[in-house]
């Protein structure tokens, strides 16, 4: 716990007494009227403090939450252990603090980041991860808070009216919640393919992509009728009319299954007047050189946008996050 200078707000970690004022201070600064039930699954309430979540708080001298930085805490994947890892969800600033300083790297919000990455440090968090505002983000990147993921790349999809997929015969593609125990059979066959990933087990993609996150989730499984663990999944959200963002996928590792899958899915989408879809990926996903076969190509960042991560003292050596990390759109809190 320590005092701002400049603002004389106290910055800490957050308590779970903590919670109704960093509510109200949220709705005040988004009139966001989230319920009660979607802030419990949105940080893992059911869970332990700092093992479902993690924050950090800059608090005015009225008590009220000047800043507020807030994770849901997950596992990532490094060279083949499993690493306590945050996935960014909530960073704002009451708007009454918004300019009351002379910078902004001398506000509330800076403070509470600061003692947010302070406190991960110091409990074996390996790295955390995120999407975050352009103008939010260079100031982090400058200030030694944030590095910036250059592993990945902006994709779009251009659906032809006139394109007719085939059919697939080889795999079935069906709608899912991933409810079902055989996604963390899925995730322990392929996470030995990778260096660095979020991992995604079955509890994870249940939460992840659950109703209250306030978004539609269009969930495909893909299954063989020869195997009881799914060959993989694919998890698109519409975006606006006639378009698409692919949020996160794992494809099967037999390229003609692979090919049968996506066709079914461009016949799906078509059907539900889709032309456009978008995407980000990172260069170590298993399924990035699939996209320029799919008909990919490079764009610009649908919105003002950059992807980041802070590796922490944790992080194992030899671990380079611009080549090795996994990074889909699943890794943030964009879509």
């Amino acid at each position: 716990m320590t005092e701002n200078p400049q603002t004389h707000c106290v910055v800490r970690a957050m308590t779970e007494s903590d919670w109704p004022t960093v509510q109200a201070g949220f709705m005040h600064s988004f009139v966001d009227h989230r319920t009660p039930a979607v802030w419990a699954w949105r940080y893992q309430w059911h869970l332990p403090d700092q093992v479902g979540r993690r924050a950090a708080i800059s608090q005015a001298p009225d008590g009220t939450v000047a800043a507020f930085v807030g994770a849901s805490v997950h596992r990532c994947w490094l060279q083949g252990q499993e690493w306590p890892l945050c996935l960014a969800r909530d960073h704002y600033s009451h708007p009454l603090w918004r300019g009351r300083v002379g910078t902004a790297r001398q506000g509330p919000l800076v403070a509470a980041a600061q003692i947010f990455h302070t406190n991960a440090d110091a409990s074996a968090v390996a790295i955390a991860v995120g999407i975050g505002l352009e103008r939010r983000v260079r100031l982090e990147s400058l200030l030694g808070l944030c590095s910036l993921y250059q592993g990945g790349s902006w994709w779009r999809l251009t659906l032809s009216a006139t394109h007719k997929p085939e059919h697939g015969y080889t795999v079935q593609v069906v709608p899912t919640h991933f409810a079902e125990p055989v996604w963390d059979a899925l995730w322990a066959e392929r996470r030995q393919n990778l260096q660095a990933a979020l991992v995604r087990d079955q509890a994870f993609l249940a939460w992840r992509f659950d109703d209250r996150q306030g978004r539609c989730y269009w969930r495909f499984a893909l299954w063989s009728v020869l195997s009881a663990v799914p060959l993989g999944f694919v998890v698109l959200t519409p975006t606006a009319a006639g378009q698409a963002v692919l949020v996160d996928l794992m494809l099967p590792e037999q390229p003609q299954a692979v090919r049968d899958a996506w066709n079914q899915i461009i016949q799906w989408l078509q059907g539900h007047g889709i032309s456009e879809v978008s995407t980000f990926l990172g260069q170590a996903c298993p399924a990035y050189p699939w996209l320029a076969r799919w008909g990919f190509i490079p764009t610009e960042p649908p919105l003002p946008v950059q992807a980041v991560y802070r590796s922490y003292s944790a992080v194992p050596d030899g671990i380079d996050f611009d080549r090795d990390y996994a990074f889909t759109l699943a890794d943030s809190d964009l879509y």
